[in-house]
């Protein structure tokens, strides 16, 4: 059985940082960073973690994010994926009922 006890406080809740790798935070609409794709990971997992952390941050910031896999932009050649933050859209208006 559970033995009830009374006059227990609740303890002060504290939020944990967790630091993010990249550098969101710095970001404007518009911005852009290319992550390099580690040889050892396979594109599209690490497409997946990089679109993980891009939505836990915009899921509390004003803002979205489009990722794509490419080439550098520096000319190295080097595979990344490109993260631009962009502006949240307006959600669509919902269709009327019974059409």
């Amino acid at each position: 059985m559970f033995e009830i006890k009374k006059g227990i406080p609740l303890p002060v809740r504290t939020r944990q940082f967790t630091p993010t790798k990249y550098p969101f935070a710095s970001m404007a609409i518009g911005d852009y960073i290319e992550v390099p794709i580690p040889d050892d990971k396979d594109p599209e997992k690490f497409e997946a973690t990089v679109r993980s952390s891009t939505s836990a941050y915009a899921s509390k910031n004003p803002c979205s994010f489009s990722l794509q896999r490419r080439v550098s932009v520096d000319g190295s050649g080097m595979p990344v994926i490109g993260v631009w933050m962009t502006a949240k859209r307006a959600k669509a208006a919902a269709a009327p009922a019974g059409l």
